[in-house]
């Protein structure tokens, strides 16, 4: 009793049954009681006979911007010369050359790499036929189309943040940063967010962006730089002398360079009946002690934080010049 061979997916559905080159049934290690045996890969690949049919490669390279990759499907252990039909869900699979073989372009300038099945069913025209479904994936380098910028005030203390910028590539990179100080990357400042400092002032500062994905070499790409990051500067001159009972308005100081709002504090006493207005940094009202008060220092702080302070200086309080009249006697 001759035993049939019946050819299975890997789902488990019969595919076909076959024969060898001959005509004749194929023989396998039977079981005996002349039942069709059912043979599967142990990759869970068909066998038809002793032929079996599989990708040569699972990833497919990209060979340019477009997607267009090339991989092989290739008979292993069969004989004569087996046609190839391809169907593709990514985009049109088409067979570049074959004998035994076939080379497949898989993509088209309108198609993006990624993940996708293609169906494959060969045929040697004596009986081996093959049809089976696989999972393919055109893979593409990193790279940068949109390059990276830089959110924020560049003023010490105030906080930065990179934006990637647009990346291609499949798998999809991953993406690092590096921010750099006048082009020298900044220790330890490795995240999306920077907050400028102290040994920023009078430098730009740039993020570098790095895509990798395990497909050729990583790709970079660094942000226009901000401009040159400023500190808060007080500019201040006090007045130093009052009149003691009169009224005393002192200078406006100039600040510049932080991130409003600013609020004035001192150190210091100030002469009794003067006090410090916090958002103005003046200092006013009408003395009432007369003495000097030394080792006054004005102090204002931005929005960040970052405070800026003049130089000590004392407030002379005194008396007013005192008028004594004077009377002249005539006729004596």
């Amino acid at each position: 009793m001759s035993t049939a061979i019946v050819v299975v997916s890997s789902n488990g559905i019969p595919v076909t049954e076959v024969t060898s080159g001959f005509g004749m049934p194929v023989s396998v290690a039977a079981n005996g009681f002349g039942i069709p045996v059912v043979v599967v890969a142990s990759g869970g690949l068909p066998v038809v006979g002793s032929q079996s049919i599989q990708l040569s490669a699972s990833s497919f390279t990209a060979l340019s911007a477009q997607a267009t990759a090339i991989g092989t499907l290739s008979v292993v252990g069969g004989s004569g010369t087996y046609t190839f039909t391809l169907t593709d869900s990514h985009s049109n699979a088409v067979q570049v050359a074959g004998a035994n073989g076939v080379n497949l372009q898989v993509g088209s300038a309108s198609s993006s790499p990624g993940a996708f099945n293609i169906t494959v069913h060969a045929d040697n025209g004596a009986g081996s036929v093959f049809n089976g479904t696989f999972s393919i994936s055109a893979t593409q380098a990193p790279a940068n189309t949109v390059a990276p910028s830089i959110s924020g005030s560049a003023v010490d203390g105030a906080l930065l943040i990179a934006t990637p910028g647009t990346w291609t590539g499949y798998p999809t990179p991953v993406l690092t940063y590096q921010w750099k100080r006048a082009g020298v990357a900044i220790t330890g400042a490795t995240n999306t967010v920077y907050t400028a400092q102290l040994a920023d002032v009078g430098s730009a500062l740039t993020v570098t962006v790095t895509g990798t994905n395990g497909i050729g070499s990583p790709a970079s790409a660094t942000s226009s730089g901000t401009s040159a990051v400023t500190k808060t500067t007080l500019t201040y001159s006090p007045v130093t002398s009052a009149t003691n009972g009169s009224p005393y308005t002192g200078a406006t100081p100039s600040t510049s360079g932080g991130t409003a709002p600013y609020v004035y504090s001192n150190t210091g006493t100030l002469p009794t009946g003067m006090t410090l207005n916090s958002s103005t940094g003046i200092i006013s009202g009408t003395p009432t002690v007369n003495a000097t008060y030394s080792g006054i220092v004005l102090i204002v702080t931005d929005a960040n934080g970052v405070s800026d302070s003049g130089a000590s200086f004392s407030i002379t309080v005194s008396a007013g010049s005192s008028f004594v009249p004077t009377f002249e006697l005539l006729g004596f």
